[in-house]
């Protein structure tokens, strides 16, 4: 049987796979032409953004559904686990699942950690070449909140339980298992809210998370509480977040943020007892050879007609934009 037709948009994913019938398909001045997609199998699409404007390699979610639309490829798999903006398919679609989740979760402790301990501090007084040694808030025995229960907010979990906190999770419906409760969001009032030493989103952007964080919220949190954002920028309130933080209500270590990609003249760059990181929670040595083994993985799949991997629509938690 000859080998499976692959396109893939990254030159290092072009690389990494090595192997008959991939094909790199140039996305930068737009869609790919359609003859190419026409000689396509298994479309790889580029990391997809709700931005109107971004910057390759992110293209925009109409981008990706217009080309979703004229694909006559057997399966499109995704470089992402959250689908957001894109419209339910004529064609299999599946997502990254268990590839981004383990890297985004460090991610999400690194920057909880840094904030408890204080780092972005420290590194202020390196900057100045000062000496000042004093208390950090610390994360043991402390109570954190986890908004976000799905692959992400489990990981996240999974590595919290090593340092000792006190970890309530929350998700769009409560559930309960062996060793776990997950409570649903509606039932975090205010005055639950302002228990928690810390805060961590790893919220999809769907029409109940968008702009969740608002000043209601923020003004809620504990004084001095961390909020941390590994989910999607749209779930907290930017202009909002920037009038707490700068005021030293609560502290924030931000890895999405809307806008995305942040602009230079953003006021969010500048306000104190903010971190940014450019979204690149899942930006790992380890991501690049676990894509090209579940692209591989696919293929393998397709060409022995076997049920692909983390196909969507077979998941009734997935909603699509239309």
């Amino acid at each position: 049987m000859a080998a499976l037709r692959i396109s893939v948009p990254y030159q290092w994913l072009y690389d990494f796979l090595a192997t008959d019938g991939v094909k790199l398909l140039s996305w930068e001045e737009g869609a790919p032409d359609q003859a190419d997609l026409d000689e396509t199998d298994l479309l790889v699409l580029p990391v997809h953004t709700l931005d109107k404007h971004p910057r390759f390699p992110y293209v925009t979610a109409a981008l990706a559904n217009e080309v979703i639309a004229r694909s006559r490829a057997r399966l499109v798999q995704l470089l992402s686990v959250g689908h957001e903006g894109l419209v339910s398919p004529s064609v299999p679609i599946a997502n990254a699942e268990g590839v981004m989740e383990g890297p985004t979760a460090e991610h999400a402790v690194t920057l909880l950690l840094s904030s408890m301990r204080s780092l972005p501090d420290f590194a202020a007084s390196q900057g100045n070449a000062t000496w000042h040694n004093f208390t950090s808030p610390g994360l043991i025995g402390k109570s954190v909140a986890l908004l976000g229960y799905g692959g992400v907010g489990s990981a996240i979990d999974q590595r919290l339980r090593n340092f000792d906190c006190h970890v309530t999770r929350f998700a769009s419906r409560a559930r309960t298992t062996a060793d776990t409760v997950v409570h649903a969001l509606s039932a975090l009032d205010a005055g639950w809210l302002g228990t928690f030493d810390a805060v961590v989103l790893a919220l999809p952007s769907t029409p109940a998370t968008r702009k969740l964080v608002d000043p209601a919220f923020l003004a809620a949190m504990k004084e001095n509480a961390v909020l941390v954002n590994v989910g999607r920028g749209v779930v907290v309130d930017t202009e909002a977040l920037v009038e707490h933080a700068a005021k030293g209500h609560i502290r924030a270590a931000v890895d999405v943020v809307d806008p995305e990609p942040l602009p230079a003249d953003h006021p969010l760059w500048s306000t104190p007892n903010i971190t940014i990181t450019p979204h690149v929670g899942g930006n790992t040595d380890a991501v690049a050879p676990a894509l090209t083994d579940l692209i591989l993985r696919q293929a393998r799949r397709l060409q022995d007609g076997e049920p692909v991997l983390n196909r969507l629509e077979d998941s009734a938690s997935d909603h699509w934009a239309g």
